[in-house]
């Protein structure tokens, strides 16, 4: 047994006393809790007690071929995810990946995951108060207003419009800067960096890093949905002078340059197909990362951030030479997918750049997990 199995049966054990029937936040999901999910969670309850577990992980078989299968879908990625764990730098980031993989696996009702505190609900709810909803931002699909917030009281001078949740992971948190206080340790956007920044929806994290990066920066924005090219411009004439130090480059991210895309446009939940489908409603061509440098000449890039929806490991192969020669810092999404989470890392190590590995998680149920990698 790898020290990876026990240290997560070890935490699977301790998580199963738990049982958390008020794991439910309205302003993530609504009013109401859904008959469905009460229904499960009361079936978790039963089955997920330490003493059946106990049993049930007595056999190395039956942990990995049957457990990990039924829930949360974790058995075909095991040896990756083995491997991503020894792979990560400090304890605390291999505390956090054993946490969510716990709470992939048992649930919410059995798993509370760090950020879920009254302190985060309250600044949530803060920050949902604060947001002018008479002047918000109407948008045809969920969640259909955008409020406008200014964000001074959070220590940026900057005016946009957006849903609160995003306001508090980007801002609050802040979401693309990672730290570790006991280890000295922080990566994220510094004064003067050159940051790509893949996926940029309504330019939210390019006004976050414009103001990190300083006058001396430099942003490249890259969005291609014309309706959420429509929002971020409108964010960027709220802060011109954030604005001036941005860039927008409406192309998709791919490792192939100049293949056709086809889209719908529905703002963070558009879809992208290479074949055109019945009702899309438009399409773009692709561009490499490496591409893009070149054509742009650029002399230093710090910092790459990717949210792309699962599009991370074709604009990783397509950013190689640019990773080799600059060894930027990386914020990588990894939450789309279980291919992702448990691939990604691997897909970067395997170059031999030389990358160090720490893992940071930005909410309270599966979305928004960043693997940030740095060489030291």
């Amino acid at each position: 047994m790898s020290k990876f199995e026990q240290l997560l049966k070890q935490r699977l054990l301790r998580e199963a006393r738990n049982y958390y029937p008020d794991k439910f936040n309205n302003l993530y999901e609504g009013q109401k809790r859904p008959f469905k999910k009460k229904a499960i969670g009361l079936a978790k309850r039963v089955l997920f007690r330490p003493t059946l577990l106990h049993v049930a992980f007595l056999s190395p078989w039956f942990f990995r071929s049957v457990f990990l299968k039924v829930n949360g879908n974790i058995q075909p990625y095991f040896e990756r995810l083995d491997k991503f764990h020894d792979l990560l730098a400090t304890d605390q980031s291999k505390d956090l990946f054993l946490q969510l993989l716990a709470y992939r696996i048992l649930g919410a009702v059995k798993v509370r995951l760090p950020l879920d505190t009254p302190d985060y609900w309250s600044t949530r709810k803060a920050v949902d108060d604060a947001g002018d909803k008479e002047r918000a931002l109407k948008v045809p699909y969920k969640p259909w207003v955008l409020p406008l917030h200014d964000l001074s009281d959070y220590g940026y001078p900057i005016k946009l419009y957006l849903y609160a949740r995003a306001v508090h992971t980007v801002f609050c948190l802040p979401h693309y800067c990672h730290k570790e206080a006991h280890a000295a340790i922080r990566i994220g956007p510094e004064v003067g960096d050159t940051v790509l920044d893949l996926g940029g929806c309504y330019g939210d994290t390019a006004l976050y890093f414009a103001n990190e990066v300083g006058a001396g920066g430099k942003v490249f924005v890259f969005e291609f949905i014309p309706g959420n090219l429509e929002i971020l411009r409108k964010n960027l004439d709220l802060n011109p002078e954030l604005s001036q130090r941005i860039e927008v480059v409406e192309k998709p991210l791919w490792d192939t340059s100049d293949l056709d895309v086809y889209y719908t446009d529905k703002g963070a939940s558009s879809t992208v197909n290479f074949s055109n489908f019945p009702g899309s409603d438009g399409q773009s061509l692709t561009t490499t990362i490496d591409d893009f440098v070149e054509s742009e000449k650029l002399d230093r890039v710090d910092l790459v951030k990717t949210d792309i929806e699962g599009a991370e490991p074709f604009a990783i192969a397509g950013a190689v030479k640019t990773l080799r020669r600059f060894k930027p810092k990386l914020a990588i999404s990894i939450y789309h997918g279980m291919s992702d989470f448990s691939g990604i890392i691997h897909q970067i190590n395997e170059l031999d750049l030389g990358y160090e590995f720490y893992f940071r998680h930005a909410t309270t149920h599966t979305s928004e997990t960043i693997l940030f990698c740095k060489v030291p």
